[in-house]
């Protein structure tokens, strides 16, 4: 998300695209932040820890410049006592993270036991040496994405809305819910039945959102698409060339959202599925001025 946020990648979940952002596998990666001395807090014994909830995966933390700690294992929490290194400065504390690729790290461990045998059902046998998610090497259908960095808990909004096909109008009360998702753990988000007797068709919108930004949407379609009427979906396109963003709106929810591809264009997201009140504001680099304006279609777009 950093190297996104940061448009140093592009989206790596598009098309295929993985295979330009798989370079990041093979780099060490530096996290680093400055903490105010005031800002440590003191525990009721009077000591003061680094807390680690997952390093992924080999790790080395320091504080100014001294390593305190060190990780291979992104299922491990740790808690360090760093009291006597904060006592001996007033100034800023200088906390960084240094992430080896886990890839080449893996590999290296392999080769360094040729007496054992690597046995796995598929893909690169030297993830076995990795205490690491081992999906991150990818499967059969999934991408290979080597995820990297600290793991925490963070404070969720999950929403769910009921929007008619037809109308855009919501058939009844969206369901939200606040949840805390956990670091290294598993996170129950929505369990049970929801009722809606409304026999018009409609689709169902979840909505993840961290700090009032969505991270992650998911519309489930009535079926079959193919008797659905999907022309006139009031879609609103606003290039903003001067902030390099695509702003998209609906009226009426809307399948399968796809920009022009044009040679030199990188754009943040496409292949949208959209409803009415949410609004996808999408990064764009590329789009000068005085060129042709980007291209659209959706589904059933006349």
């Amino acid at each position: 998300m950093a190297l996104r946020n940061g448009f140093l990648i592009p989206d790596p979940f598009l098309g295929l695209i993985e295979l330009k952002c798989q370079w990041v596998a093979e780099k060490t990666w530096t996290y680093r932040t400055t903490l105010p001395h005031r800002a440590v807090r003191t525990a009721a014994s009077g000591t003061k820890h680094v807390l680690a909830f997952g390093l992924d995966t080999f790790a080395t933390v320091k504080l100014n410049n001294t390593a305190v700690l060190t990780s291979d294992n992104m299922f491990v929490m740790h808690r360090v006592d760093v009291t006597k290194l904060v006592a001996d400065t007033s100034d800023a504390i200088v906390l960084e993270i240094e992430v080896q690729s886990a890839l080449l790290q893996g590999r290296r461990i392999k080769d360094a036991h040729p007496e054992h045998r690597w046995v796995g059902f598929n893909g690169d046998m030297s993830r076995l040496a990795v205490r690491k998610a081992q999906y991150h090497w990818g499967w059969d259908w999934g991408p290979n994405l080597m995820a990297c960095g600290s793991l925490c808990d963070v404070n969720a909004i999950v929403e769910l809305r009921f929007i008619s096909i037809a109308s855009g109008e919501d058939v009844r009360d969206k369901i939200a819910r606040h949840i805390t998702v956990l670091a290294n753990g598993t996170t129950e988000v929505l369990q049970g039945t929801i009722g809606c007797t409304c026999e018009e068709p409609h689709v169902i919108a979840a909505r993840l959102s961290v700090d009032g930004e969505s991270i992650h949407r998911s519309v489930d379609w009535h079926q079959p698409l193919k008797y659905l009427d999907m022309e006139d979906r009031n879609v609103e396109v606003d290039f903003e060339q001067a902030e390099g963003r695509v702003r998209v709106s609906v009226g009426k929810p809307t399948k399968g959202f796809v920009f022009e591809e044009r040679d030199g264009l990188v754009l943040e997201d496409s292949a949208l599925d959209l409803v009415a009140g949410d609004e996808h504001v999408i990064k764009v680099r590329g789009l000068g001025r005085g060129q042709q304006p980007l291209g659209w279609t959706y589904l059933g777009a006349p």
